[in-house]
């Protein structure tokens, strides 16, 4: 409950908060440390502003975003001290231990320049129908750490060099470069497209091995389609009595390199990008998911903030080197279903819980059903 009304305050305040002038707030991401007041508490926020004073292109939308975050965040790995992925054979999924040694602290911090730049913009549009975009993100991490230091053989501090270079720290550099086409009509019920369609690249030569090494590429595509089928008002007002609409998400990676930091592992692994499983579970090299949903809307006492239910069935593969190791996986298909209960917050994010039940493949400490806080942002 503590994690939902903190995302209920960030979220109100990114959808009511504006600076003089060209100004907006701008939201990123909300992480919690799984270690402090029984995972309750909201550590690491990524924030800043977005300023569209500049117009580099007449009657096209320029932004221009400065977004900043740091605190001290906890995670999970799969994978054992050469950096192979575990099986459900090879670990006691109850043994408390094994979660010590495979769970980790950090302090974190991280800074990124973002330009975008439309150009093919509708009219009565605030936003770009087209858009290209560049940024620039750099990262600061201390040691992997365990939390409560009763674990000396922690997975971070007697893994391999080259399976965890950032386990002592690192500094990493990133440049992104991208394109956006956005056809969406946002709202209680959603329908149309959005497709982006960018590179990462943390060369060694962009001061990547002054503090730790980091060396990787990762090509993302992200397409998600909305279908609305019913969009149902209350009687003389324009708040939502009843919404249903399909979304559906493909998400693509392709993540190669010598040094890939554990923070640039988590997004694009196949673990993290579909319910049911665990995050961070299955990073390889090649990873592909489709995330399709049916969602029904409640009741919207509140302008822009009402209950939802999503019933959702992803699909998901993986293959080729995990990462940081030459071991490779020829391939794995796998799926899973569920729902979710959440809340629809001022047009901006829905928080509240996942239930997600694997149908083919299992999970790695063999658990039937995965709960996990949800604070979606965007699809």
């Amino acid at each position: 409950m503590k994690k939902i009304i903190f995302l209920l305050i960030i979220t109100i305040i990114a959808g009511t908060s504006s600076f003089a002038g060209d100004f907006s707030f701008a939201f990123e991401d909300a992480r919690f440390h799984s270690d402090l007041l029984f995972g309750f508490a909201p550590v690491y926020v990524r924030a800043g502003v977005d300023y569209t004073g500049w117009e580099f292109i007449e009657d096209q939308r320029t932004d221009f975003y400065i977004i900043g975050g740091g605190a001290l965040i906890s995670s999970d790995i799969w994978t054992d001290m050469e950096g192979l992925p575990y099986y459900p054979s090879s670990i006691d999924n109850t043994s408390e231990a094994f979660d010590e040694n495979n769970s980790y602290s950090k302090w974190q911090g991280d800074f990124s320049l973002k330009l975008k730049q439309g150009f093919i913009q509708e009219p009565n549009r605030d936003k770009a129908f087209l858009a290209g975009y560049a940024k620039y993100a750099f990262h600061l991490t201390s040691p992997h750490e365990n939390f409560d230091e009763t674990v000396a053989d922690s997975v971070f501090l007697t893994g391999l060099d080259s399976a965890y270079p950032d386990k002592a720290g690192t500094m990493t550099n990133v440049l992104q470069a991208g394109v956006e086409l956005d056809r969406l009509d946002s709202g209680d019920v959603y329908d149309g497209f959005w497709a982006d369609c960018s590179v990462k690249w943390a060369p060694f030569w962009l001061a990547n091995t002054i503090y730790g090494t980091s060396s990787f590429v990762n090509i993302n595509l992200t397409v998600e389609g909305y279908y609305s089928l019913l969009d149902l008002k209350r009687k003389n007002s324009e708040l939502e009595l009843l919404g249903i609409y399909l979304a559906d998400r493909v998400q693509v990676d392709y993540t190669t390199g010598s040094a890939i930091p554990q923070f640039y592992q988590e997004s694009p692994a196949l673990g993290t990008k579909m319910r049911g499983f665990e995050s961070n579970s299955m990073g390889t090299e090649f990873t592909a998911v489709n995330n399709f949903d049916v969602r029904f809307y409640g009741i919207e006492f509140i302008d822009n903030t009402n209950p939802l239910i999503n019933l959702f069935f992803d699909m998901g593969y993986f293959a080729g080197r995990y990462f940081n190791t030459e071991y490779r996986d020829k391939g794995k298909f796998i799926c899973s279903t569920g729902f979710e209960v959440a809340l629809n917050i001022i047009d901006f994010a829905q928080v509240g819980y996942i239930f997600g039940f694997p149908l083919v493949g299992t999970n790695l400490q063999e658990e039937t059903m995965q709960s996990t806080i949800m604070f979606q942002y965007k699809f």
